[in-house]
This record gives C-alpha cells, structure tokens and sequence, in this order.
C-alpha cells in the first residue's frame, strides 16, 4: 500500500466537482452532431436571429469579466420586461413586441448557455483595441442637412433603403435595431445568407478567389470554405461606405459558421488591418433558431421620407424667409 504523502496539500472535493462540471458540459457540447447537408456538410440552412441586450463592446462595468452570472443576466433582462411584450398581447404603453421578432431583445446573449458582457472576446476589457499611432481612420459620415437635402445620394443608407443601412448585414454581422432575422441557403459552390433588412442577399463562393479587379462590392468580397465542421469565410475588398471601425481599404474579416446545437449556431470573427491596428481582434456570439419564417422588409412601400424631405428642400430655397427689418 502507498501511504498518503501528508506534504502534499488535500485537494478540496470542491475542486473535483468543479472539474466534473466542466468535462460533464465539454461532453454534453462533443456529443451534439449536427445534421448534414445533401452535400455532406453540416446543414447550416434555416432561419435565424442575432436579436440581443448584447452589444460588440462590453461595457466598462464589466471590467474583465466575459461572462456574467445568471442574477445579473436576470436583472438586465427583467430591467426590459416592461418594454417587450409578446405579440398581439394588449398594453397601454409603448411596446416592441408587436413588431415580429422585437421580444427576442428581452434576452442577453449566451454562448454555450453562459450569459455574455460582450462580443468581443479577444481583449481583457473585451473592446476595439485603441488604433496604432499615426492610423488614418475613416470617419463615419456626418453630412449636414444642406448636404443631405442636396440629392437623394446624400441621403442615409435607412432613408433611401440600402442594404446594410443597419450593421447587421456585411461582415462583422451585428444585431441591429429590429429585423434581426437571416435565412441561409447552401449549395456545393455557394452558400447565400438573405438579411432581412432590406432584402439584402450575401452570397459567399466556395473555393472561389478574391477579385483583382478593383470592384469592391457592396457588403465585401466574401469567399469561403469548409474545414472539417466549420464554414470559414473570409472577407475583403469593402467599399469605404461600410468602414467598420474606421477600417476598410486593408480590412480583412474572418467568419466561421458552425452548429452549436439543434437551434443554435454559433458565429465567430475575427478583424485585421495592419494599416489600423497592431494586432488583430476577435469575439463571438449564437444566433439563435427564427420563431418564425422572414418576412418581406418592404422599406420603400407607404414610406415616403425621401420625397417629403427633398420636397421641403425645394420648397425652402424657393421660399427663403423674409428678412427681418433692422431694429430702430
């Protein structure tokens, strides 16, 4: 028999149940086979919803911590009970709810069923790491009103219906405001995810190559590829009107697209500029199984602010205000 070596510290049964945790949910997480697609892949089709109290950036509260426990996701979610209600329900006061998918916002993001602070995972204080000295950021657009009310280009991508004109479109994928509904559709040379805002459709090449052309496409150049379970896209040539971060001429993003569970698939990113930043940057977060199919995002029909607005443009500068006497 070997004796019990009393210089060693007893390990507290605490540490052991700690430990069983953690390998009981690796276990339970390796256990979970994703269905597969007619091309043998993992089918990633469906419909799917990013809504969350989540936002990219933890917010400084927070400090270092990734995760919160589950009071603390509880009370943030309860703080917006009041606001969201289920569609249809009756209220006296202002709701979301009836908005279609506006109750999904009443939840903070989980991944592997843990409550988040924020998206990005990559950093301790989980935010956009500061730019390099001496980086050239492009700022985001701040027309005036004269400029704006100058042509229906100098309009807001929202006003005049343009497809990422909330960030929930083009790479980094990010909730927006509403609408936070996505349909994929996969196919053996392609894989096309239908954004509802604004019936934007990403289509992403699969073993395809990025454009020397010089085209720089509206949501980027995306071409993708599948290793082992995991669809891994990469983006590149944005345009300068979808800067991300102040980055886009050398904006490179990485995504990967994987099954998590039956209504679960779980995104990660990852961004880079050597021009902005010193080193790259990346996070994650689940998109969760649509309750319901996608809708039409019908923006232009019954929706008349882009002529009312150039229409009051023309009528002030034919109708300039009368100028006010001098005072004696």
């Amino acid at each position: 028999m070997i004796q019990n070596d009393k210089r060693r510290p007893a390990i507290p049964a605490a540490f052991f149940v700690a430990v069983l945790a953690v390998a009981g949910s690796a276990l339970a997480q390796d256990a979970y086979r994703p269905p597969r697609h007619s091309d043998g892949h993992p089918d990633l089709e469906g419909d799917w919803n990013n809504s969350s109290l989540t936002t990219l950036e933890r917010p400084m509260a927070y400090g270092q911590h990734l995760t919160m426990t589950d009071d603390e996701a509880a009370a943030i979610e309860d703080s917006f009970t009041d606001f969201f209600v289920p569609t249809g329900a009756p209220t006296t006061t202002f709701s979301f709810g009836q908005g279609g998918d506006f109750d999904a916002f009443t939840s903070v993001m989980r991944v592997g069923r843990v409550a988040r602070t924020g998206f990005i995972t990559s950093t301790p204080a989980g935010r956009v790491p500061d730019p390099k000295a001496g980086a050239n950021l492009t700022p985001t657009p701040s027309p005036t009103e004269a400029e704006m009310s100058a042509n229906p280009e100098n309009q807001p991508a929202m006003v005049r219906c343009l497809p990422n004109m909330t960030p929930n479109a083009s790479p980094v994928m990010l909730p927006g405001g509403y609408s936070n509904n996505f349909r994929i559709v996969q196919g053996p040379t392609a894989v096309a995810i239908m954004i509802q805002m604004a019936d934007a459709v990403r289509v992403i090449r699969l073993g395809g190559r990025h454009r020397t052309d010089g085209v720089r496409p509206w949501m980027g150049d995306s071409i993708g590829r599948w290793e082992g379970d995991k669809l891994v896209v990469e983006t590149t040539n944005f345009p300068k009107a979808q800067a991300f971060e102040g980055s886009w001429e050398h904006l490179k993003v990485t995504e990967t697209f994987s099954r998590a569970a039956e209504d679960r698939l779980l995104y990660q990113f990852r961004v880079e500029d050597p021009d902005i930043w010193n080193a790259p940057w990346s996070g994650e977060y689940e998109f969760a199984r649509s309750p319901h199919p996608i809708d039409e995002y019908a923006c232009h029909e019954n929706d008349y602010t882009l002529q009312f607005s150039l229409e009051a443009a023309r009528y002030e500068e034919a109708h300039p205000p009368a100028k006010q006497a001098p005072s004696p």
